[in-house]
């Protein structure tokens, strides 16, 4: 088979050379290879959620990966303070994204990092396509999701865009007469 990917640790330590006292951004492309060496740095963190590492890979996979403002986050001390399951899809994608890489942060600004409620699938179908019953609408293709499948899996905003137009007669059906409540909404 094709030769392993090794780490590209020293270009990730030129991109972790902040200077002293001051954080840096930058945009960067990481390659599975520099996603491995970052990953390295990866020393307190949550327990990887397959789940969303495979989400990732494959909106990475559909060329559907946009860098946003939630990229990598390095410490002063040079440890990954956020962005596992990001780097893990990079290495599972075998293709690379490009993401926002925060350096040179204080330790005590991890504690601070993904302390928020999380914004759902139903919200971005509503604020960003105007699907007015979003969370309904995420609800039902979950369902059309398990009887595909056999089990469900996270889903990302482009991924419940491209099952909303497959499904659309379904999801137009199940708004006008199905039912309004949990877990329905």
């Amino acid at each position: 088979g094709p030769p392993a990917t090794q780490p590209d640790r020293a270009l990730a330590l030129r991109l972790l050379q902040a200077a002293p006292g001051r954080s840096e951004r930058l945009e960067v492309t990481v390659t599975p290879a520099l996603a491995l060496a970052f990953l390295e740095r990866n020393e307190r963190n949550r327990p990887v959620a397959e789940d969303r590492v495979a989400m990732y890979a494959r909106d990475i996979e559909a060329g559907a990966w946009v860098s946003n403002n939630q990229g990598l986050a390095f410490g002063a001390d040079g440890e990954l303070y956020d962005g596992q399951h990001r780097l893990w899809a990079v290495v599972r994608a075998g293709r690379p994204a490009n993401m926002l890489v925060v350096t040179g942060l204080p330790p005590e600004a991890r504690a601070t990092i993904d302390l928020g409620r999380s914004r759902t699938i139903g919200d971005a179908l509503r604020i960003f396509d105007g699907e007015v019953h979003g969370r309904r609408i995420v609800a039902w293709l979950r369902a059309i999701q398990e009887l595909e499948n056999s089990r469900l899996t996270a889903t990302s905003h482009a991924e419940a865009k491209r099952q909303l137009e497959r499904h659309r007669a379904s999801v137009g059906w199940f708004l006008e007469h199905g039912p309004r409540t949990r877990p329905y909404y």
